[in-house]
């Protein structure tokens, strides 16, 4: 994914992509962190490959100017884990 992504779409696009690989059949959620500020994309259940794939805008979630920070979750038969990203989401106006 982008991880460099503009508000207004320009010059980098706002329009964004995402992936959480793990277990097939594992519930995945992908949540950005800024100023103890959380807001996730929708969950969504990993397929046979066990991939999930989001299309998306910064507006969609509501990310605002600034760094967030990416962690994806998945979760099966009640056990969660995390993974954070390396790179955080820097949002430009």
């Amino acid at each position: 994914s982008n991880h460099h992504p503009n508000l207004g779409g320009s010059p980098a696009p706002n329009t964004m992509s995402s992936v959480c690989n793990t277990t097939p059949g594992a519930s995945c959620r992908i949540t950005f962190t800024k100023d103890g500020v959380a807001k996730s994309l929708d969950a969504q259940m990993a397929d046979a490959n066990g991939a999930t794939y989001w299309n998306w805008k910064l507006q969609d979630i509501g990310l605002t100017e600034g760094t967030w920070s990416i962690q994806a979750s998945a979760t099966l038969d009640g056990q969660t884990k995390t993974a954070s990203d390396a790179m955080d989401l820097v949002v430009a106006q």
